[in-house]
């Protein structure tokens, strides 16, 4: 029973690192960013907290790291095809996800009565501006 159970974890691992195009420094920060943004969600809402709420905000991640995967997969499609883009599209997927998250981080910090570093407010506050006028483009 205990091989048959490294033999799992082997395999889903196997997947996932497949999945994401192996580990970089950018996937090492978008789960620690993920993890200090769920933490500080539920801290800065903890009067209005519900299981369902923290429930979404766990799919929201997961999505979140799909996209990474599905971006890694067409890449992956691209190459096949001949066309060398190096993994321009899997890291701009990742510096996407982990700016949105630097976003939500600095809302909930505010949220709990903490401001952040000037140098960090300032930076966040320009991609928030990048962010909204991509939006705002049809």
């Amino acid at each position: 029973m205990e091989e048959v159970k490294r033999y799992v974890i082997l395999g889903v691992t196997s997947f996932v690192a497949y999945f994401l195009g192996g580990w970089s420094i950018l996937l090492t920060a978008l789960i620690v960013l993920n993890v200090l943004d769920y933490a500080t969600g539920l801290t800065a809402n903890w009067q209005q907290r519900s299981s369902l709420r923290a429930f979404q905000g766990g799919i929201k991640k997961g999505i979140m790291w799909m996209w990474v995967g599905v971006s890694n997969l067409i890449y992956l499609i691209l190459l096949e095809l001949g066309y060398d883009a190096g993994e321009v599209l899997p890291n701009f997927v990742a510096l996407y996800f982990i700016v949105m998250e630097l976003i939500s981080l600095e809302e909930n910090s505010k949220k709990l009565g903490l401001e952040m570093p000037t140098p960090l407010s300032f930076f966040i506050g320009k991609l928030k501006e990048i962010m909204n006028s991509k939006k705002d483009v049809k």
